[in-house]
Order: C-alpha cells, then sequence, then structure tokens
C-alpha cells in the first residue's frame, strides 16, 4: 500500500514537473520571439531613416555611418529579414563617402 501512494505522488509529481517545463519553455519561445520581431523593427527604422537623411538629403554618407549600417543590414539579414531594405542598402552602399563640390 505504501509502494501505490509513493508511486502515485512521484507521477502527479512528474506530471506538473513536465507541465512546468513545456510552459517555460513556450513563454520563452514566444519572448524570443518578441524581441527577435522588435530588434528587426528597430533595425529596419533605423536603416530607413539613415537612407532618407543621406540618400535622400546628404547624396553622400561619411564611412563609419556606412560601415555602421552594413552591420545593421547584416544582423537584419541574420534575423530573417529582407525585402525593401536590400534595395535600400544597395543605394546606401553606391553613395560616395565625402560630400561632392
Amino acid at each position: 500500500m505504501g509502494k501505490e501512494i509513493l508511486t502515485s505522488i512521484l507521477s502527479a509529481g512528474l506530471g506538473m514537473l513536465l507541465t512546468y517545463i513545456f510552459t517555460e519553455l513556450r513563454t520563452r519561445k514566444k519572448r524570443q520571439n518578441a524581441l527577435q520581431t522588435g530588434l528587426q523593427a528597430l533595425l529596419r527604422d533605423r536603416i530607413i531613416q539613415s537612407y532618407n537623411h543621406y540618400v535622400t538629403e546628404k547624396k553622400w554618407i561619411p564611412i563609419y555611418a556606412k560601415d555602421s549600417l552594413v552591420s545593421c543590414y547584416e544582423s537584419y539579414e541574420n534575423l530573417g529579414a529582407n525585402g525593401v531594405i536590400d534595395d535600400l542598402m544597395a543605394e546606401i552602399k553606391a553613395l560616395p563617402n565625402y560630400k561632392e563640390a
């Protein structure tokens, strides 16, 4: 009789532990997806703002700004995002590194 009670308690405890672990994993996955989506949005916004500033307004880009944007773009792509940003980055990369007279 004592063995049956112990088996029941262990089974219930194991079930609760597995439920907790799966719930925690599901919560972490949702949080990770939210962070990834948010980071993609921030990188996309940064690239678009820089495009508007350098391509549309200034017509040139300092080398340090271009390097920074290329790094942002690589991270953006590694997160699985692309699209119109590819075209914007091609225009940014084509800009001269100095102001033309």
